[in-house]
């Protein structure tokens, strides 16, 4: 998952409701936004916390449900 997809899915343009919806309310993910948010304004790499929330996103199954028909592993 690319920087582009998290704020596809984020913005709806990507994900179904309840998936952003699941995205926005995990407070974990949420710091992590704000941090990434946060290193960006100061022009400074915020890589890491791109790849911590897409581990986050991954690990707790948000996106299993979209996937479960195909063979991905996400």
């Amino acid at each position: 998952m690319t920087q582009a997809a998290v704020s596809n899915y984020l913005n709806n343009s990507r994900a179904d409701e309840k998936t952003a919806e699941r995205i926005e309310e995990d407070p974990q993910i949420q710091v992590l936004l704000e941090n990434a948010a946060a290193l960006a304004a100061k022009d400074q790499d915020y890589s890491k916390e791109i790849s911590r929330i897409i581990s986050n996103i991954r690990d707790k199954g948000i996106l299993k449900e979209k996937f479960e028909d195909t063979n991905k592993i996400i």
